[in-house]
């Protein structure tokens, strides 16, 4: 009878235990495609070398070669590019600057440069991630190293962006013009400069292009972050306040200050 009764208990005891481990499993099961809709999340790599490096914001990882999502599709992330932190050689480019004169990339060397890609009749984020960098010009103007920066914005819809349109817009918010450039040019040139060279993808919106409604171009919003070598180190969600923080902490490691 004894027996009869440890026998019943442990089985029991043994049920209790597979359900207690199917629900766990279920639960982490669920979980991962939780973890899996929003985009694994991961760190920009150290500036390759930047005194110490540092530590970027978390960024959505939609892979190497993301798909076109809309204009909130997040881009390449600095610590999966290359299996490593960024340290990307961008190519030369010539486009044209909105005070209509010639702008060779070749003439940043020397500089550390922060760089998005905007459009100006943009209804998205554009204006958001327009003033979000003049937010950073008023907030790195005061730096010491100020002259030795540069805000680079290149519009991703040069036939609507020309010298006058960018220099409109430029004044909209505000933009030093020795320190703030805006870029217009070849639409193909622009587009392939932006894949091909800072690793991020622009396209035509196939929801505009079939209803004639949003935005008729999609593009990353996130910053890049370029050294004085011209090589690209990171991408910053400038969204987000952890974003923005993290460029200007990314942005003093590189010019020294820390």
């Amino acid at each position: 009878m004894n027996t009869n009764r440890l026998l019943v208990t442990l089985i029991a005891i043994l049920l209790i235990g597979t359900t207690m481990l199917v629900a766990l499993g279920m639960q982490v099961m669920k979980q991962r495609r939780e973890v899996r809709g929003v985009g694994t999340l991961t760190a920009v790599g150290p500036v390759a070398g930047g005194p110490g490096g540092f530590s970027g914001d978390l960024l959505e990882n939609s892979g190497v070669a993301p798909s076109i999502a809309g204009e909130n599709m997040g881009g390449n992330v600095g610590g999966d590019v290359g299996g490593g932190a960024l340290d990307i050689a961008l190519p030369v480019f010539e486009l044209t600057d909105h005070r209509d004169q010639v702008f060779r990339s070749d003439s940043l060397l020397g500089k550390v440069w922060v760089v998005d890609f905007v459009f100006t009749t943009c209804p998205g984020l554009c204006p958001a991630m327009s003033m979000t960098m003049e937010r950073l010009q008023r907030d790195l103007r005061e730096r010491p190293y100020w002259d030795d920066l540069r805000l680079v914005s290149i519009s991703v819809d040069p036939e609507q962006d020309t010298p006058a349109a960018l220099r409109d817009y430029a004044a909209r918010y505000h933009a030093d013009e020795q320190n703030w450039i805006f870029l217009t040019g070849e639409r193909a040139s622009i587009w392939d400069l932006v894949e091909k060279g800072f690793l991020l993808e622009v396209g035509d919106s196939p929801e505009f292009r079939e209803t004639g409604v949003g935005n008729p171009i999609v593009h990353s919003p996130r910053f890049g972050l370029v050294d004085q070598h011209g090589k690209l180190q990171g991408y910053f969600n400038v969204l987000q306040a952890s974003g923005y923080e993290a460029l200007l902490a990314a942005i003093d490691v590189m010019m020294g200050q820390e």
